[in-house]
């Protein structure tokens, strides 16, 4: 009997690119235990929980990709051999909380840093965003304008750097005080803990 379906190290499917949705879709809640354990031993590498999707959490065994709906889906490849890591099926340019804007925003890179620094922000006055790379796009940087101050907690690695340094120094010309705080060379802000990423955020319970 197999504990888990492999997710990882395997070819991906010749679809694994089609921005088509995958018709075969399953709740995880409700997949087969087998395909459970290996979607949770994939997020748990990743320094990932269930726990921090507060969304739709689905998989396609015909991607092999993880999908998550959230203002459209998104979907993360699990093999980590597919060229398209992650797919946006909706024409999102950007990730933002439902929740009313806060003084300060924070600008994270990809999905997954974007939904655990939003649960390590819960309760707190922070307006949490995921620019899907490390470019801000128009739509995004005109969100970004209605904040007194942005902090830029891009991946730590030389893309990282720069994108946060580039875009930071833009809000600035708009009169908006911001900042690049980068994660720790060579770690994600989705690798950090719940406490460090406040830490570095400056912003916790009291």
């Amino acid at each position: 009997m197999k504990e888990h379906v492999r997710v990882t190290g395997i070819a991906p499917p010749v679809l694994s690119h089609s921005l088509i949705l995958p018709p075969d879709m399953v709740d995880l809640a409700h997949a087969e235990k087998a395909v459970q354990d290996g979607v949770l031993g994939f997020l748990a590498h990743k320094n990932m929980d269930l726990v921090y999707f507060d969304c739709p959490v689905m998989f396609s065994r015909q991607r092999m990709r993880l999908m998550l709906k959230w203002a459209g889906w998104l979907g993360r490849d699990t093999t980590e051999r597919s060229p398209q890591k992650w797919l946006t099926f909706d024409g999102q340019t950007f990730l933002h909380s439902a929740e009313s804007k806060h003084p300060l925003a924070v600008v994270v890179e990809d999905p997954f840093s974007f939904f655990k620094v939003r649960w390590a922000m819960r309760g707190l006055p922070v307006s949490v965003y995921s620019s899907l790379g490390t470019v801000v796009r128009d739509h995004l940087m005109m969100r970004l304008l209605e904040h007194d101050g942005v902090l830029f907690f891009y991946d730590g690695d030389p893309p990282g750097q720069g994108g946060a340094d580039t875009e930071s120094k833009r809000l600035r010309t708009f009169g908006v005080q911001s900042r690049s705080a980068i994660a720790p060379w060579g770690m994600d802000p989705k690798d950090m803990t719940i406490d460090q990423i406040q830490l570095h955020i400056g912003v916790q319970h009291g």
